[in-house]
């Protein structure tokens, strides 16, 4: 499952998310790659080689199963349809019915570039 991350991440992220996903999915396959180096010997000298190989191309073969199975096909569209994807839940296990109550409320603040009449009640200072 090495090669993902950097075939994929030039595809799924916005550009606001870009570099902050690039990093996350690179530190996690690092991560991977490293505990697949501390663990070969162990499994190899546990299971065999033959085991060893086995074992790991099974945890492949189920990564790929998710990724087939969870990943979008976006051969053809552009990175604000690739998003829209990706704005529904992955896995609708655990989700109750009653989310009508959470909402997103975005204020306005008054910064250094921002001029409007001092008498704008839904500013916040």
């Amino acid at each position: 499952m090495g090669p993902m991350p950097w075939t994929v991440n030039s595809e799924i992220y916005p550009l606001w998310a870009r570099s902050t996903g690039n990093a996350c999915s690179s530190g996690v396959n690092w991560i991977f790659n490293v505990l697949v180096s501390l663990t070969f010997l162990h499994t190899a000298e546990y299971l065999t080689y033959y085991g060893a190989f086995f074992l790991y191309a099974g945890f492949a073969f189920v990564g790929l199963i998710f990724i087939y199975g969870c990943l979008p096909e976006t051969k053809g569209k552009k990175l604000e349809e690739i998003e829209c994807l990706f704005e529904n839940s992955l896995c609708t296990c655990g989700i109750s019915d009653s989310e009508d109550g959470r909402y997103v409320e975005y204020i306005r603040v008054k910064g250094s570039n921002y001029h409007l009449s001092d008498n704008d009640a839904s500013d916040v200072e």
